[in-house]
């Protein structure tokens, strides 16, 4: 077997350890507080109906993650008008309540006439073990008049805030329902052999080439 073919399916096999122990493609939760459908919750509204319209709550990852989306669980407050839209964004942690922007995610989002659950797509934002977030649900427009379902599996804590989201006040702990979800990032040691492995292999085959040929 050629020398060539041997590195080509050695760093193919390489590759595909490397894919299995810590792909970005393994889709995990980093936090849920998702139980389903209930009755009642947390008003998100524009200034129409709210000085006061903002809602965040926190979470904590156990382990280092790459974000991929925030799933919340939201509903239409019918019968006191408004529009169903609504913004979603993570924030992060400034003495227990919302501090800078990190990323807006959601813009526009519409939450289901009898409730249900809403997916936000998020950029890739990588989040750290041990550290503190806000998601935040933010009014899209005055009219905006929305509930975030409550009766959650556990109590996390709750800030609530002007319209825009500029301003914040803890406000205790809450249920609100939402889920965090993402890929796990690998811990170094994961990689290093690997990645050390095909540079030695590349460095192998480069000076293989370049050594002389021999004379036919």
């Amino acid at each position: 077997m050629l020398l060539a073919d041997i590195i080509r399916r050695t760093v193919m096999f390489s590759l595909g350890v490397l894919i299995g122990m810590g792909s970005p493609l393994k889709a995990s939760i980093i936090f849920s507080n998702l139980v389903g459908n209930v009755s009642g919750g947390q008003g998100v509204q524009g200034s129409d109906f709210s000085a006061q319209g903002s809602v965040a709550e926190a979470f904590v990852p156990t382990a280092d993650f790459a974000m991929t989306d925030a799933e919340i669980e939201v509903f239409q407050d019918q019968g006191f008008g408004g529009d169903p839209l609504f913004n979603v964004s993570l924030y992060s942690n400034a003495g227990g309540k919302p501090g800078s922007l990190l990323a807006s995610f959601g813009t526009a989002l519409a939450a289901p006439v009898l409730g249900g659950t809403v997916v936000a797509s998020s950029p890739q934002l990588f989040l750290t073990s041990g550290t503190e977030y806000w998601l935040v649900l933010t009014p899209f427009d005055a009219g905006t008049n929305i509930g975030w379902e409550a009766d959650g599996s556990q109590s996390v804590p709750l800030a609530l805030g002007d319209p825009t989201g500029n301003s914040w006040s803890a406000d205790g702990t809450s249920v609100l329902q939402f889920q965090i979800d993402g890929s796990p990032v690998p811990e170094p040691t994961t990689w290093i052999p690997f990645t050390s492995g095909l540079a030695l292999l590349a460095c192998w085959g480069r000076r293989r080439k370049l050594l002389p040929q021999p004379r036919p």
